[in-house]
């Protein structure tokens, strides 16, 4: 199943008159905007995006993980 990204790649025409492709959405609680020149750009800075979106503490700290790496092999809490 996808997942829609809440990072929207759509086209937009600047006011020189050129089209553009943009990014938006939110990160942070902030908006970001930005535009680039081809479709394989702006696809690449969503999945930067996207990446920022993830917690700090994921994979390394995650809880399930933080659990089994002091509990004794074979034990169940």
């Amino acid at each position: 199943m996808n997942q829609a990204s809440p990072f929207v790649i759509s086209e937009f025409k600047n006011p020189s008159g050129k089209i553009v492709f943009r990014v938006s959405g939110q990160l942070d609680g902030k908006r970001v905007r930005k535009n680039f020149s081809t479709r394989a750009e702006v696809v690449t800075e969503r999945k930067v995006l996207e990446i920022a979106r993830v917690p700090s503490w994921y994979p390394h700290d995650a809880p399930w993980q933080t659990q089994a790496r002091h509990s004794a092999p074979g034990a169940f809490t």
